[in-house]
C-alpha cells in the first residue's frame, strides 16, 4: 500500500499492473502539484519497488507530467509559484530516490553533469545522471548554472568519458 494512500490506491496498483503510464503521469501531475513534499518522493519509490523502471519512470511519467505542468502554467491554469514547487519537489524526489538505486558493477566509465551557463533546468540531467549511475558509471554532477570554465577544469581533471550538458531550447511562436 502506497504510505498515505490506505484504501485509495488500488486504482494505482492495476495502472502499475497494466502499464497504464497515462494514469501513472496524471498521478504524478497531482502529487507534483499538491502541498504535501513528501508525497512525490513516496510515489516515485513506490513505482521503483514494484518494477517500473528507472528509464519509464523518468521518461513516460515524469517527462510527460511536467510538459502537462508547464502547459498549465502557460494556460495560466496554475502560478507560477506552483510550477517551480513543482520543479524543485521533484528534484528533491529525485534526490531521495537515488538512494533507493540498485547500483550494477562499475563499468571504469565516468560522466560529468552540468547546466551549461545561466541553465536553470536540471531534471532532465538529474535523471541522466541517477540512470548512468544505476548502470555502474561514476557520475559527476556540477548542477546547475555551472560556468563554462568549470565545466572545463571539471573535465581536465576528472578526465571523464562524457560529459552531459542541459540546454533549453526556445519555442517560436
Amino acid at each position: 500500500t502506497l504510505p498515505g494512500n490506505e484504501g485509495q490506491d488500488a486504482p494505482m496498483q492495476v495502472a502499475i499492473l497494466k502499464r497504464d503510464f497515462n494514469s501513472l503521469v496524471d498521478t504524478f501531475v497531482e502529487k507534483a502539484l499538491s502541498p504535501d513534499r513528501s508525497d512525490l518522493y513516496i510515489f516515485f519509490s513506490y513505482l521503483y519497488e514494484h518494477r517500473i523502471a528507472l528509464w519509464e519512470i523518468y521518461d513516460l511519467i515524469l517527462r510527460p507530467g511536467m510538459r502537462e505542468i508547464g502547459d498549465r502554467w502557460t494556460r495560466g491554469e496554475i502560478g507560477v509559484s506552483q510550477e517551480h514547487r513543482a520543479s524543485y519537489e521533484t528534484l528533491d524526489a529525485l534526490a531521495k530516490l537515488q538512494n533507493e538505486i540498485l547500483i550494477k558493477s562499475p563499468t571504469g566509465e565516468s560522466v560529468i553533469f552540468a547546466c551549461l551557463g545561466e541553465e536553470l533546468h536540471e531534471i532532465g540531467l538529474r535523471c541522466a545522471s541517477n540512470i548512468f549511475e544505476s548502470e555502474g558509471w561514476q557520475t559527476h554532477y556540477l548542477g546547475a548554472r555551472t560556468p563554462a570554465d568549470a565545466v572545463i577544469v571539471a573535465g581536465t581533471e576528472l578526465k571523464p568519458t562524457v560529459v552531459a550538458l542541459s540546454v533549453t531550447q526556445g519555442h517560436d511562436t
